[in-house]
């Protein structure tokens, strides 16, 4: 991916400073949390997560733990469930170099490298009571960080609009897709995510067993 961007460098050379691995996560992590998770406001140690829609109990100082997938009921049938991204179709447009951009379809690995610090993260995400709930665990910690984001619900799909950019959830073909746009610097990049759904008990075995709530 990111030799692709380094080829073109003489044509798109504002581009050419990011590699694409760096603005797919970018995209990816937008809205998981994963800036709020180094923010300090953990608020205790959290609850275990919930089983069948009842909620764990929360730990000492801790928010509870998330509710399972038996909590569904305001959630359409087609969308309830875990999902994890698999594939995207990245449009990033340089403003400084104006009529250029880059296109490009890429696999999404089970886990990606965070900008902030340089950790493997895993991520998994539901929609639950007009919320996107976004599920992260980093590499290393005891624990895993949850948050959520305010949805509009609409015939057949879910918008929500943020300083994270814009997302259009719907289902095509039994697969959630998000067409998100994200600024990125001076850039937008403009990705079609595909999700496949979890199959299996959430969270998965790998995991803590403890959920952090972040606000």
């Amino acid at each position: 991916m990111a030799r692709t961007i380094l080829r073109q460098a003489r044509r798109f050379p504002t581009v050419a400073r990011w590699p694409l691995a760096t603005l797919l996560a970018a995209s990816l992590l937008a809205g998981c949390g994963s800036d709020k998770k180094n923010s300090g406001n953990t608020g205790g140690t959290a609850g275990t997560a919930g089983v069948a829609g009842n909620a764990g109990s929360g730990g000492n100082g801790g928010t509870s733990g998330s509710a399972g997938t038996g909590g569904q009921s305001n959630t359409p049938a087609a969308f309830q469930g875990f999902w994890k991204q698999s594939s995207a179709e990245l449009f990033i447009v340089d403003p400084a170099n104006p009529g250029t951009f880059v296109n490009e379809t890429v696999t999404i690995p089970a886990t990606i490298e965070a900008p902030n610090d340089g950790r493997q993260v895993d991520a998994y995400h539901e929609i639950r009571d007009d919320n996107w709930v976004s599920y992260v665990h980093y590499a290393g910690d005891s624990v895993y960080y949850s948050t959520r984001q305010p949805l509009t619900k609409g015939e057949e799909n879910y918008v929500t609009f943020s300083e994270d950019g814009t997302h259009l959830y719907e289902i095509k073909d039994g697969s959630l897709v998000d067409t998100a746009i994200t600024p990125f610097g001076a850039m937008q990049v403009t990705a079609e995510i595909f999700f496949t759904k979890h199959q299996g008990a959430f969270p998965p075995s790998s995991w803590p067993q403890q959920v952090v709530e972040l606000p």
